[in-house]
């Protein structure tokens, strides 16, 4: 049995959304959105080089693990991207992980403020070294398919006061705070 979803309207108009304000260079209209909240301590970066992002390849929440073909709760996205894609640090912050598991591959985890954490997994390889400091749209490594994996992309969480939450229902609720309008693409 395959678990197939179908990708909301409203949902792609709201990533669409995030990557055009922090990717286009509008810097008017990025500013603007700063001035609402200290956004660079929040993670709403989008991860990725919006060229190169191809689609969401396994959502968040339950489904069929492609590799152990078992049920099992996905607590982040899966970004499908080339191998060697840049991974931008979605939020201003500390590196406090750079490690290597069976599961994950290569991975960072980034401690951002406010209880913000986020991690970047099946990296090829990272640019950062524990306690280092980044700012938001950092180059912190490059997509690869190390660990469990059996494609090259992006494996993406937020933790906000160590509760994984899911990230487009996080990056939805930062837009509608902001009461944002969508940039003509």
């Amino acid at each position: 049995m395959k678990f197939k979803r179908k990708i909301p309207p409203a949902l792609l108009l709201m990533c669409t959304t995030i990557i055009c304000y922090t990717q286009t260079g509008n810097e008017e209209k990025i500013n603007q959105l700063y001035e609402k909240a200290e956004l660079q301590k929040m993670p709403v970066y989008f991860p990725l080089p919006s060229k190169s992002f191809k689609r969401i390849s396994s959502w968040y929440g339950m489904r069929k693990h492609p590799i152990l073909n078992e049920n099992k709760f996905h607590y982040g996205v899966d970004l499908a991207a080339k191998k060697g894609t840049p991974v931008y640090a979605s939020a201003h912050g500390k590196v406090v992980k750079v490690e290597f598991s069976s599961s994950y591959g290569n991975y960072v985890v980034i401690d951002h403020y406010d209880g913000y954490k986020t991690l970047y997994a099946h990296m090829m390889l990272s640019n950062v070294k524990k306690n280092q400091k980044v700012q938001q749209g950092a180059v912190i490594g490059f997509v690869g398919s190390t660990g469990r994996s059996t494609r090259p992309h992006l494996h993406y969480e937020i933790v906000r006061n160590n509760k994984k939450i899911d990230p487009f229902k996080y990056w939805k609720g930062i837009m509608n705070i902001m009461k944002t309008k969508p940039l003509a693409l």
